[in-house]
Formats: C-alpha cells, sequence, structure tokens
C-alpha cells in the first residue's frame, strides 16, 4: 500500500486507531489483548452465520436487517468475552511463569494490530451504509482500496443474503466527476446510458426509406428522336390515297 502526501482525515483517523491499538498491545500484553480479540473475531463469526437463528426475537425489535445484525454481534460479543475472561483467568499463571516478560509484549502488540484492523473494517462497513451515496468521504483516502477490500471478505462471512445486501457500501447512480465533466464548458460527456429494464420490448426499427419514384419516362431520359415509335396510346394516322394523273387533252 503506498501512502503519499495527500493523506484524507479519514486516513488520519484509521492510521490512528491502529496505532493506538498496537501500542496498547504492547503494554497490556498477550493475555490481556487474547480475550478481547478472540471476543471480537469469534462474535462476528457467529453473528455472521448465525445471528437469525440464535435472536429470531431481534426481529420482532426492528425491522431493519443492519440493526438486527449488529444487535446479535453486540449480545455475542458480550457473552463470548464473559466466557473468555473465565477462561483466561486459569491460563493467567501459567503464561506468566512460562512466558518472558518482551515475548508477552510483542505478541500483544501483533494482537493489538488484528483488533485495531478489525475495528476498522467494521467501522469502514458501518459508515459505508450511513453515509450518502454522494459522499466523498471514502471514495479519495489513500487506504480506501484496502478497507474496501477487507469489507467485501467481511461480507462474504454473512450467510443471510438481506443483511449482506443491506451492509454493503452504497453507490452513486451517476458520479461527482462525470457530472463536473458533462457541465464544465467545452467538450460535453455524455451521460451513462442504462440497460432497458427486463421484460421491456425494443424499439421497432423504422423500414428503409424508399428510393424516390422517377417523373421521367425512359424515353424522355434518353431524348426524343426521329426514329422513335409513336406513343401506343395515339391512334395511328392513315396514309393519304395517291392522286391519279389527269389525262392530256385531245389535239385537234
Amino acid at each position: 500500500m503506498e501512502i503519499g502526501a495527500n493523506l484524507t482525515l479519514y486516513d488520519l483517523l484509521v492510521l490512528g486507531l491502529l496505532l493506538l491499538l498496537v501500542a496498547r498491545g504492547l503494554w497490556l500484553g498477550f493475555l490481556r489483548q487474547i480475550i478481547g480479540l478472540v471476543a471480537l473475531y469469534f462474535g462476528y463469526i457467529v453473528a455472521s452465520q448465525y445471528h437469525d437463528r440464535l435472536f429470531p426475537f431481534l426481529r420482532d425489535l426492528s425491522g431493519n436487517p443492519k440493526v438486527v445484525f449488529f444487535a446479535a454481534y453486540a449480545l455475542l460479543f458480550a457473552a463470548t468475552y464473559i466466557v473468555a475472561v473465565l477462561a483466561g483467568k486459569g491460563l493467567n499463571y501459567v503464561i506468566k511463569v512460562s512466558m518472558a516478560g518482551w515475548f508477552d509484549r510483542l505478541l500483544g502488540g501483533v494482537l493489538g494490530l488484528a483488533k485495531g484492523i478489525l475495528l476498522v473494517v467494521l467501522m469502514h462497513m458501518v459508515l459505508g451504509t450511513v453515509l450518502a451515496p454522494e459522499n466523498q468521504l471514502l471514495r479519495n483516502c489513500e487506504t480506501c482500496d484496502e478497507l474496501n477490500a477487507a469489507t467485501g471478505l467481511a461480507l462474504e462471512l454473512i450467510r443471510n443474503e438481506e443483511a449482506r445486501k443491506a451492509l454493503m457500501q452504497q453507490v452513486p447512480a451517476i458520479s461527482v466527476d462525470t457530472v463536473k465533466d458533462y457541465i464544465a464548458p467545452g467538450a460535453k460527456v455524455p451521460p451513462p446510458t442504462y440497460p432497458p429494464p427486463e421484460g421491456a420490448r425494443p424499439a421497432p426499427v423504422p423500414p428503409p426509406p424508399s428510393p424516390p419514384a422517377s417523373s421521367s419516362t425512359g424515353a424522355e431520359s434518353r431524348g426524343s428522336s426521329f426514329w422513335d415509335e409513336p406513343p401506343a396510346d395515339k391512334a395511328a394516322v392513315a396514309p393519304s390515297a395517291p392522286s391519279r394523273p389527269t389525262a392530256p387533252p385531245p389535239q385537234p
């Protein structure tokens, strides 16, 4: 991931949250980090697969699939965290005896990074469903490509199709850049075209235009001639009979 100098406020928030959780993991150590990490990941996986079966009563509280999913996730996180705390109390003494202090803190930093990645992905997922599609906060940041890819992987774990579609990032119908290019002076960019709706009849294709009718006949187009035959619709003129020669007068 190449991060340049044009970091946005959202980039600084993401990087700051990751650094904060890594530093917290280095300070607390492995054992105190593993409990929260297991609760986060295990709660998300179980909520993704079985939230509609484990907590069907949540559908009566809200018809929004996003609210139902995150409510089930919160309940599973709390239950997993309590179980992990009870199980971790017995391992606390064993880990402290068998593991060096610096190694415990190093593993705590690694677990803090893993926890930070999951929290950042969840934050990116929630903001993608809450913010307006035209908002550029989640589109112009340097870390958005990696966060979008990680969010897509997290959404694939959700079995419920309705909840998965509700948690997808909203996409504007027409991008802001296309509108700016269209209204800018100079070359105009045509607006995007969309396929016709399913089941719509295609527009009828007009027939090709017929060639113009000729107003002149073939004889007129090539010019009249002396040898041209007379038209058929005119009556033939009968030739006149030859005149008889007159006899000369008798001589005396």
